[in-house]
């Protein structure tokens, strides 16, 4: 039984392959609809519409064709019998209807799981299970989709470095921005299973902040933050040793005279760390 990932061709026969763990993950997403006299079932719309997205369908219309050329036989696997390929309401219906969080934890803990599996091919190297894994977390917005007001939609998504698998994304509201949204992210990546102590967590300057130190440090993950400029303050005690500076080492300061300002009028102090 090949990985969903593997369909080299766009034909539905290669890409509308069955994932048992996948659809069996599906299953616990709902879309609001009474199961009484349901005839397609979520886990196996959702999972359809997977494969024809791999397959480079990008829009209802594309999925509900690439759906319909589905092998009968496939179907009836999918399904467990004899059945009709959704329709484009129906497609559209599940879809717009299903819990997006939930579909985004089911298919980040499936591709983090995807990503853990060794490949039967090749032997898993000895010091592989202590290998640390390398997350970027970065924001993104969504073109040409828009929320209820209008706003576009902005995603701040959790990637893996080496084969760029989404492992999970939570979208950042009209009225926010990405940094509040930091530890809920990785949260959610530990909901599915991900220990943050075998993780190496990078991101922007915007994320630069000591409250998200002290969030990775808690959790005992390893992280690289790009740092511009001079922080605002001084760091003390347990907020240095989060960062890995010495608690005890006062930071030197300067001062140095604002643009345009006499030298006898007030200064602006400006905290460097050793």
């Amino acid at each position: 039984m090949r990985s969903c990932s593997a369909a080299d061709d766009r034909s539905p026969a290669a890409a509308a392959v069955i994932c048992p763990d996948l659809l069996a993950r599906f299953a616990g997403v709902s879309d609001g609809r009474s199961d009484q006299g349901r005839v397609h079932p979520v886990a196996v719309v959702l999972a359809l519409c997977a494969a024809a997205v791999v397959a480079g369908m990008c829009s209802f219309t594309a999925i509900a064709g690439w759906v319909v050329d589905v092998p009968a036989a496939l179907l009836a696997q999918l399904y467990g019998g004899r059945a009709e390929a959704p329709s484009k309401a129906t497609i559209w219906r599940v879809v717009t209807g299903a819990d997006a969080v939930a579909v985004d934890a089911v298919i980040g803990a499936w591709l983090a799981g995807q990503r853990a599996a060794p490949e039967p091919a090749a032997p898993e190297p000895a010091a592989s299970s202590s290998a640390l894994v390398a997350i970027a977390v970065d924001g993104k917005t969504v073109r040409g989709a828009t929320d209820a007001e209008g706003n576009q939609v902005h995603l701040l998504a959790a990637a893996t470095h080496e084969q760029s698998l989404v492992l999970g994304q939570v979208e950042v509201g009209a009225k926010t921005n990405e940094i509040p949204m930091f530890a809920p992210l990785l949260e959610t990546l530990a909901a599915t299973g991900i220990d943050l102590a075998t993780t190496v967590i990078t991101a922007d300057a915007l994320h630069s902040q000591r409250s998200h130190a002290e969030y990775l440090h808690s959790r005992g993950a390893q992280f690289v933050l790009t740092v511009k400029g001079e922080p605002a303050r001084p760091l003390h005690g347990p907020r240095r040793a989060a960062l890995g500076e010495h608690p005890d080492r006062s930071p030197r300061r300067r001062y140095r005279p604002q643009p345009g300002h006499h030298p006898h009028h007030p200064r602006t102090a400006v905290g460097r760390h050793r």
